[in-house]
């Protein structure tokens, strides 16, 4: 069964394709340059969005008397994020929820190696664990145990509702590896993973969690 968030970002992508081949379609035989133009908005939609924000940022450190980065900097921050956005809520997202499984290193025999350190991957909003498709790709090669978790219910739900999932998949790490899992989490997820820790006694702590690391969570709130 899919998760929401998988079926909401197939439902914009495959939107935006029958966009531009209606679009398309109507103005080509009339106005190529019309046309054109049409499918060059449909495509840039990303980055307007992501223009936008970069902008609202300027305009936050510019207000609070905070230093604002080179226009170069953000530009190119700017261009690699809008890549970025292509590949993730264009394909791994919608279509890779499930394309790069988990993995725990095995033996020559086939049998699990036991007593190495495995890491949780806790994806943001509006994600799911195709975000981290790259990261289980290279943590695998490495010969590190690596698990990714799509967090559930994905809308108008509490953070506290989506421990259960996280919970799960840390557990399966421990029991397949011995050892408790480094956490990695990002945006929400690092939230989850707070509420998560809650839960647990300081020996569950130690049990379950050797570490967190959390990348770009609001744990002070967030202005956006």
């Amino acid at each position: 069964m899919q998760d929401l968030n998988t079926w909401f970002w197939r439902c914009v992508v495959m939107g935006s394709w029958l966009a531009l081949l209606l679009w398309c379609s109507y103005w080509w035989p009339r106005s190529v340059a019309v046309a054109l133009l049409g499918a060059g908005l449909i495509a840039s939609g990303a980055g307007l969005q992501l223009g936008t924000q970069m902008l609202m940022m300027r305009a936050v450190l510019r207000g609070r008397g905070l230093p604002l980065p080179p226009a170069m900097v953000a530009l190119r921050a700017w261009f690699a994020e809008w890549r970025w956005a292509w590949r993730l809520f264009g394909w791994q997202i919608p279509f890779g929820e499930h394309a790069e499984p988990d993995g725990v290193p095995v033996d020559r025999e086939g049998k699990q190696v036991l007593g190495q350190v495995g890491v949780v991957l806790v994806h943001g909003y509006f994600c799911n664990r195709g975000v981290w498709t790259v990261w289980l790709r290279r943590l695998k090669a490495r010969g590190i145990p690596c698990m990714a978790v799509t967090l559930e219910p994905a809308h108008g739900s509490p953070v506290d509702a989506m421990v259960d999932d996280l919970d799960r998949c840390v557990k399966a790490m421990v029991q397949q590896t011995g050892r408790a899992p480094l956490l990695v989490a990002h945006s929400m997820g690092g939230l989850v993973v707070r509420a998560w820790l809650k839960r647990l006694d300081a020996g569950e702590r130690a049990r379950f969690a050797a570490h967190v690391v959390t990348v770009a969570t609001p744990h002070g709130g967030a202005w956006l």
